[in-house]
């Protein structure tokens, strides 16, 4: 079971809702900065969760960002991400996290393979440049 810190993790919101890994092993910072890097994302996703339990879900939506962070977070823990679990995290729709899930993979920002014994379930993970792009982000906060 995910620990309460895993972002994808949203008690608060609404009720609706490969090898890649391989590419960033030469791109992952030293520790120390991946640790800082990882509690800002994930600082980030709570304040984000907060403001809509506070101001209304309705009010604010980033679903591709929440994606993002949610994948950042995922590769810099080690944890696999399924296009369902990256959906919930989002915090919107099913149908609306999927089309900006589709959009991110589109633009070469997250890759997703799909599981050899479930064809159902597909697995997402960042590219090295979004990963890249993310880090350049965190870092400037």
């Amino acid at each position: 079971m995910a620990s309460q810190e895993h972002i994808a993790e949203r008690p608060t919101a609404p009720s609706y809702h490969d090898d890649a890994h391989s590419a960033y092993r030469t791109h992952l910072p030293r520790a120390g900065e991946r640790s800082l890097r990882v509690k800002k994302a994930r600082r980030l996703y709570r304040q984000r969760r907060n403001r809509e339990a506070t101001m209304g879900y309705d009010l604010f939506g980033e679903p591709a960002w929440d994606i993002l962070l949610t994948l950042f977070v995922a590769h810099h823990t080690n944890q696999e991400m399924t296009a369902s679990r990256v959906c919930i995290s989002a915090a919107t729709s099913t149908s609306t996290a999927l089309r900006h899930l589709n959009m991110l993979e589109d633009r070469g920002l997250v890759s997703s393979t799909r599981d050899a014994n479930d064809g159902r379930k597909r697995y997402v993970t960042l590219t090295a440049v979004a990963l890249a792009n993310v880090e350049n982000f965190l870092d400037s906060i």
